[in-house]
C-alpha cells in the first residue's frame, strides 16, 4: 500500500477497497477472478481474455509498468456516492492465472484535487505494477 493509504476487504475478501488518508477523496477497488482451472490447458487464458474484451471495445491493451500484467483502463459511467455525482474509471488486467477488475470512483467535487490527479497520473499504475500473483 502507498504510504498513508488504507484498505478494507469487501465481498468476503474477494475485493480490496483502497482509500487515501483523506478517505472521501476516492475509492479504488480491485477484485481478483481466478482462471486457474482453465489455465492448465490454456496458459495464456487471462491475457487472451483481456485482449478479446479490449478488441470488442476498440481499446488498446498495454503492459502494466513494473509487472508481467497486461490490461486497459477506460472511463466508466457516472454514479452517485453519498447522494453526490461521481466519476468512474474501470479496467481489467491479467494477474498470474487470473485477472483483476478495477474501479476508481471519485466524487465529482474532488475530481480536480491534486491528490486525485497524482493518483490517476501515476500512483494507480505504480500500485497495479506492484501486484503479484500467488500460487493456486
Amino acid at each position: 500500500m502507498p504510504a498513508g493509504y488504507g484498505h478494507e476487504l469487501e465481498e468476503t475478501g474477494k475485493t480490496i477497497a483502497i482509500r487515501p488518508a483523506q478517505r472521501t477523496l476516492f475509492t479504488f477497488r480491485l477484485t481478483y477472478h481466478s482462471l486457474a482451472h482453465y489455465a492448465r490447458d490454456q496458459p495464456y487464458i487471462a491475457e487472451d481474455f483481456i485482449r478479446a474484451i479490449a478488441e470488442k471495445r476498440g481499446l488498446e491493451v498495454n503492459r502494466i509498468r513494473g509487472s508481467d500484467s497486461v490490461g486497459f483502463i477506460e472511463r466508466g459511467g457516472e454514479s452517485m456516492v453519498n447522494g453526490e455525482p461521481a466519476r468512474n474509471m474501470q479496467g481489467v488486467l491479467s494477474l498470474g492465472k487470473g485477472y483483476v477488475t478495477l474501479t476508481l470512483t471519485v466524487p465529482e467535487k474532488y475530481a480536480q484535487r491534486q491528490e486525485v490527479r497524482a493518483f490517476v497520473a501515476g500512483g494507480m499504475e505504480s500500485l497495479l505494477g506492484s501486484l503479484r500473483a500467488g500460487e493456486m
